[in-house]
């Protein structure tokens, strides 16, 4: 490397998307001020996420994109006009890589195997090492700078304010729910193909409520409500749906509250993990190896030679793999933790 980084004193964290990539890669900001106090932080963010990062108390300045072509010339002109002397594009992608370049900071550093061609925008180029935790690969680029980075020191955070913690623990009142005396369910993700069989989540619901007398809050987006009413009718058991009644990070501190989480491969998943809870991650089409090192996280799987297909499932239907985890596994997991 040829200047050091701890002398730079203007620094954009580029990291657009996607909301479980952000919140993982939040342990950079923190770093960052430890090893430099006097910096000025910006980071680039696209607006769905930004709700993760407003409150950080490591960033003095958020450029948000709301993925419009006007928006895109507004925030380039806002990172232009910070006068950064490094930004440090965590995503990889081509509209990273604009941003970062376009911010004309003398000093930009990435990974060398950028997708979409991202690597033209970067001065540096870092070769990116295995990680076994999720927020690992992020830190890789700072430990490259000399910037000291720990996965169990630089933790992910979501702030949380008074006004949120209020609001959740009334709608907890008002459900009947008390603190760590629920479980929440997180049955929903984009891809269709990581998700786990409907019948079983019901099945589950009510197994946990006649076992430890525990109810369920299945959580999600507005879009997931079919889904989620679906097994919620399934469920001969005490379940709450939580779909659309709260934002980002009310959903977070409704998570901080539960006994346990049990999700897919998807956000709420590193919610989980980030704000302490044990977190049961049924895992099928996709690589759990980034939960390696991640404590109180619990993978459930099985091994099969056509793992992981990724975006590219062989199956017809819903993938072997998923259907092969069965209720009785789950619970048994859960057994040990709660």
């Amino acid at each position: 490397m040829d200047f050091d980084a701890r002398l730079m004193r203007r620094i954009l964290i580029v990291r657009l998307s996607s909301l479980g990539d952000v919140l993982s890669a939040t342990p950079v900001a923190q770093a960052i001020r430890e090893a430099i106090p006097d910096a000025h932080i910006g980071w680039a963010v696209e607006k769905r996420c930004a709700p993760l990062l407003e409150g950080n108390p490591y960033i003095n300045r958020l450029h948000i994109w709301d993925r419009t072509f006007f928006g895109l010339l507004k925030l380039i002109h806002e990172v232009r006009s910070e006068h950064y002397e490094m930004a440090i594009d965590f995503q990889g992608l081509l509209k990273s890589a604009i941003i970062t370049l376009a911010s004309g900071a003398r000093h930009r550093v990435g990974f060398s195997d950028g997708r979409e061609g991202a690597t033209f925008a970067l001065t540096h180029k870092i070769e990116k090492a295995p990680s076994f935790h999720p927020s690992g690969m992020s830190l890789q680029l700072l430990k490259a700078l000399g910037i000291e980075a720990d996965v169990e020191k630089h933790r992910m955070l979501i702030p949380i304010s008074d006004t949120e913690r209020c609001k959740v623990e009334e709608l907890m009142r008002s459900h009947g729910l008390r603190s760590k005396g629920f479980i929440v369910l997180a049955p929903a993700t984009r891809w269709a193909h990581k998700h786990w069989v409907e019948e079983r989540w019901a099945e589950l619901a009510s197994a946990v409520y006649e076992r430890w007398h525990m109810s369920s809050v299945l959580i999600g987006g507005e879009g997931d409500s079919p889904l989620l009413k679906r097994i919620a009718n399934r469920s001969a058991s005490s379940v709450h749906l939580f779909a659309g009644l709260v934002s980002l990070r009310e959903c977070a501190y409704l998570i901080a509250q539960a006994s346990a989480l049990i999700g897919v491969d998807s956000f709420p998943a590193h919610v989980g993990y980030a704000m302490g809870v044990p977190t049961l991650i049924l895992y099928g089409p996709t690589s759990p190896l980034k939960w390696r090192m991640a404590k109180g996280v619990y993978i459930i799987e099985h091994d099969l030679s056509c793992r992981p297909c990724y975006r590219h499932p062989k199956c017809d239907g819903m993938p072997t793999c998923m259907q092969m985890i069965t209720v009785d596994e789950v619970l048994k997991v859960l057994e040990s933790v709660l």
